[in-house]
């Protein structure tokens, strides 16, 4: 059987804002060296994502 793979490049629209932070949660939460977060416009929101990263994992 032929394995897929899921598009490495997401788009979103006005008002898909949940979509947005929930992939970004799979990101955090999928991670397993360390995170490099870069984003001039962060925010409170952003920061509480980033607890659900792996213990073993370091950020940036």
């Amino acid at each position: 059987m032929k394995c897929v793979n899921e598009s490495q490049q997401k788009i979103f629209f006005d008002g898909q804002i949940y979509d947005a932070f929930s992939l970004l949660i799979d990101l955090v939460a999928s991670a397993t060296k360390s995170l490099v977060l870069v984003d001039n416009y962060v925010d409170v929101g952003t920061l509480n994502i980033l607890p659900k990263k792996k213990e073993n994992v370091s950020q940036l």
